[in-house]
């Protein structure tokens, strides 16, 4: 079967000869974006900016175990014990203690900040998470450095951003 195309009515204007590239201003950014590393990181923070914050703020605790290490944390804060580690009455060691001396420093530079009520304010506790994220995007494109070109260490990176694990 043969395709036709329906001829044109006199005077009116003939279809382009070159046909339209829609990637091609996607290929223009990353090139701007590539130019340098600092274009390169910054875009990067922007994108997981982006992709991280919505929600960050007004979404309650989303599992049990993000609302257990808030909770052990503000316990921490408040009793100013930074080593015996408890969830209400009973003791919390089953997570790497780190993570509750990055959420408490965090909680401890808001309340300095004089941010009103920080140890009940939830996206205080996420900050260090949030940090995380980022710091596992730009690290996925220092690795990806070593291998590839400066493009192809974005996209990775792009590719990490947009995880829906890591979001």
């Amino acid at each position: 079967m043969a395709e036709t195309y329906p001829s044109p009515r006199f005077g009116a204007p003939r279809e382009s000869k070159s046909p339209a590239n829609p990637g091609s201003g996607l290929v223009r950014m990353l090139d701007v974006v590539t130019a340098s590393h600092a274009r390169a990181v910054g875009f990067l923070v922007l994108c997981a900016l982006l992709l991280f914050l919505p929600g960050f703020f007004t979404i309650p605790p989303i599992d049990r175990d993000e609302a257990r290490f808030a909770q052990a944390t503000k316990q921490m804060v408040e009793s100013g014990d930074y080593v015996d580690i408890r969830f209400q009455e009973d003791v919390r060691y089953k997570k790497p203690v780190g993570i509750y001396w990055l959420q408490s420093a965090a909680v401890e530079a808001a309340s300095a900040l004089k941010l009103p009520k920080a140890e009940l304010r939830i996206w205080v506790y996420r900050l260090p998470s949030l940090l995380g994220a980022i710091g596992a995007v730009l690290m996925t494109y220092w690795a990806a450095l070593g291998f590839v070109t400066r493009r192809a260490a974005v996209l990775a990176a792009l590719m990490m951003c947009a995880s829906v694990l890591l979001g």
